[in-house]
């Protein structure tokens, strides 16, 4: 690719969910930066290396920072320029992050090649799991040549019971919960 191939755009972004103990990666997104699209490209297509073999604790290698946001079961913020979309407790999903990336593209900010390499990575996603504590089994089974099928899980249906719980047992101690 040419340098006269990469767009020059910049546009505000930020990029962040809450994984694990706060493990997911910053580079200045958490709280927002102007950036390029090689920038985001990278960020997003960037292996954690959070995805372990239960059996041996080997890194399983191929877990992108893009798979966290549709699957995580926390919360998160994807934000381009004035549009925010935000998500609480068991509330991610493939379809923001897909509107996320194609907004970027609109805007001129990825290549052709870039843009289509971040949707087959959600398209990838999204077909195997929607749980990211199914990402080592499917990338287990994807470097072993093994089949695998998406499984139904509830950890983020577990997470929302969870939520409520504690606003009930607050609100019955006294407590006033507000929520935006």
């Amino acid at each position: 690719m040419s340098n006269s191939d990469v767009p020059l755009n910049k546009v505000f972004v930020r990029i962040y969910c809450k994984i694990f103990c706060d493990q997911f990666p910053d580079e200045g997104f958490t709280q927002g930066k102007e950036a390029r699209g090689n920038e985001i490209y990278e960020f997003l297509t960037r292996e954690l290396c959070y995805a372990n073999d239960p059996d041996t604790e080997d890194t399983i290698p191929g877990d992108y920072a893009l798979w966290y946001l549709g699957s995580n079961e926390k919360f998160g913020i994807l934000q381009a320029g004035d549009l925010v979309s935000e998500w609480s407790f068991g509330e991610s999903c493939w379809d923001r992050v897909f509107v996320f990336l194609h907004l970027l593209h609109t805007k001129g900010i990825f290549t052709e090649e870039q843009f289509s390499h971040l949707i087959d990575l959600v398209a990838e996603g999204s077909e195997a799991f929607d749980d990211m504590y199914q990402i080592p089994a499917y990338l287990k089974a994807k470097h072993s040549g093994q089949k695998w099928v998406k499984k139904q899980t509830d950890t983020k249906e577990a997470m929302k019971k969870m939520i409520r719980s504690v606003k009930v047992m607050f609100t019955k101690n006294g407590w006033q919960v507000l929520s935006k």
